[in-house]
């Protein structure tokens, strides 16, 4: 649930190494100009900054994780696969 009380969707974006913030954000600002009909609305997106102990060389390091979320408008009646077909 969105903070206003909206129904949303999440999609999570796993581990995309080469995503830099900058390029993140441009991608984000161009699904969100987009306004069509048949077009799922993008209503925002989330991030989180976490460290890990992960191992590198041998050796113990920590490592920042930034995990990014797109939230988008709720399809009611689901995803649009189950209404394809011959695909």
């Amino acid at each position: 649930m969105h903070d206003n009380g909206e129904k949303i969707a999440v999609k999570m974006l796993y581990d995309m190494p080469g995503l830099e913030e900058e390029q993140f954000l441009n991608e984000f600002n161009n699904l969100a100009s987009l306004q069509h009909p048949n077009i799922v609305r993008l209503v925002g997106y989330c991030h989180e900054i976490q460290n890990k102990c992960v191992e590198y060389n041998g050796r113990l390091v920590f490592a920042e994780r930034i995990c990014r979320a797109l939230c988008f408008e709720y399809m009611r009646y689901g995803s649009l696969d189950k209404y394809l077909s011959g695909i």
